[in-house]
């Protein structure tokens, strides 16, 4: 298996374009990477440069937190791609509404989870 390796100790820039930050550190390569799903999901859905490092590091925080909730509330997934689907609804909805001016972390959150929420009763309305 391939060691995890370290990205994000200071404040110059990686080769993905996005700023060194403590907060907004990616493991790559370790199981269950949060972060790097979240620095993943903005690198492909926000336009690029959109967000200054200090925006980065709240949608990373708000991602981190709404991945922790849903964890701990007991979700059930029954694929490794639902996991990864999940968490890709969750930081594009945190982006489409960092877009629209939102930077409070925990209504970034509450909204992901509102949607994830939303989205499954959705689903099952339909079944």
């Amino acid at each position: 298996m391939r060691e995890p390796r370290v990205i994000g100790q200071g404040r110059e820039r990686t080769g993905n374009n996005f700023p060194r930050t403590p907060r907004a550190m990616v493991y790559i390569g370790a199981p269950g990477c949060v972060r790097a799903s979240m620095l993943q999901i903005i690198k492909e859905y926000a336009d690029g440069g959109a967000f200054q490092p200090e925006e980065v590091a709240i949608l990373v925080a708000a991602f981190d937190d709404a991945w922790q909730r849903l964890s701990k509330s007991g979700a059930q997934f029954d694929s490794d791609r639902a996991v990864r689907a999940t968490r890709e609804q969750l930081g594009k909805r945190i982006i489409e509404m960092a877009k629209r001016g939102e930077r409070d972390p925990r209504r970034l959150r509450d909204d992901a989870l509102q949607h994830i929420a939303e989205s499954w009763r959705g689903r099952s309305a339909s079944r």
